[in-house]
């Protein structure tokens, strides 16, 4: 690592402890009574009966307006949610995405303990702001789980990004709060695990293998 990217992650890391603090501990006094983040693990979620989820300014893989929708609850640390996009997204982009059949958004829910899932979770976002969100996320999710900071920024770079682009936006108090709410979300929605689909509003816990997981999609697919 040179001198210059450590000085980049060394500022993105002061940065950002200082202002997730100043946003959880607002977050958390606007919300008395129960805890004001989801945590998510892999171990599985809570039962659901069908529900509706607020997906916000999140990024949207095909037609705004495609009959079906998807949501994946997810993380970037996370094998399984790994797993998923490695092996089933491609097919449901090609089969029903690129076909206008199926819309698909992503929801991270990164724990802000989370160092390393914090600041994957800042450069997707990143890459959303400035219309590189496909490149980087295939960048993150592609292969072996990034190791540590540097080799996340490098996929980053991969992805699309510059340095100049990272430094901008990284610390920009809107991008983590658009994390933050997305984690606000899923714990009010009372899901626990990851990756957790909603599929027209049925939940579907965890991804199990490409057979088992299409074959769900489909029974709940609209015709």
């Amino acid at each position: 690592m040179n001198s210059s990217q450590f000085k980049l992650l060394l500022v993105i890391q002061i940065i950002t402890l200082f202002l997730v603090g100043a946003l959880f501990f607002k977050t958390s006094t606007n919300n008395s009574g129960g805890k004001p983040f989801g945590n998510a693990t892999e171990k599985g979620a809570t039962a659901h009966g069908k529900i509706t989820v607020a997906a916000g300014n999140n990024f949207v893989y095909g037609k705004p307006e495609a009959k079906n929708e998807l949501i994946v609850i997810t993380r970037y640390n996370c094998g399984f949610c790994r797993d998923f996009y490695n092996l089933a997204f491609d097919s449901l982009m090609n089969k029903y995405v690129n076909t206008g059949k199926l819309k698909i958004i992503f929801i991270d829910n990164v724990s802000t303990d989370d160092k390393k899932g914090m600041l994957m979770a800042k450069v997707a976002e990143a890459a959303h702001q400035l219309n590189v969100y496909e490149t980087v996320q295939a960048s993150l999710y592609n292969g072996n789980q990034p190791q540590d900071s540097t080799e996340i920024i490098e996929r980053a770079i991969a992805g699309g990004l510059s340095k100049v682009q990272l430094s901008e936006k990284l610390s920009k108090p809107d991008l983590i709060q658009n994390i933050l709410n997305d984690n606000k979300e899923v714990d009010r929605l009372h899901i626990t695990g990851t990756p957790t689909f909603v599929i027209n509003g049925n939940v579907v816990v965890g991804f199990k293998g490409y057979n088992e997981f299409m074959g769900q999609i489909e029974q709940l697919m609209k015709p």
